[in-house]
């Protein structure tokens, strides 16, 4: 069921999950993809309704259960965006 939800993130919002499981922030992200912090900003809100999920920690905690692993103990990365 949980995989069902990540086939309906777009390209890029895939893309930009993936770079928040790795801990950037949104300049970084935004950087990296050649997007403005702001398209970010709004890609992560998409993310959120389409996984049905409330905050970054809680998304930390989903993509790991995907991955097999277990999400870094330091909150500090996933609640700075």
């Amino acid at each position: 069921m949980a995989a069902k939800k990540i086939m309906k993130l777009s390209r890029r919002e895939s893309q930009v999950l993936l770079k928040m499981k790795d801990g950037l922030m949104n300049k970084q992200i935004a950087y990296d993809l050649n997007l403005s912090p702001k398209t970010v900003s709004t890609y992560k809100q998409r993310i959120f309704q389409k996984l049905k999920i409330d905050n970054e920690w809680d998304l930390a905690v989903y993509v790991s259960k995907l991955e097999g692993m277990k999400p870094k103990k330091d909150k500090s990365k996933w609640l700075s965006f």
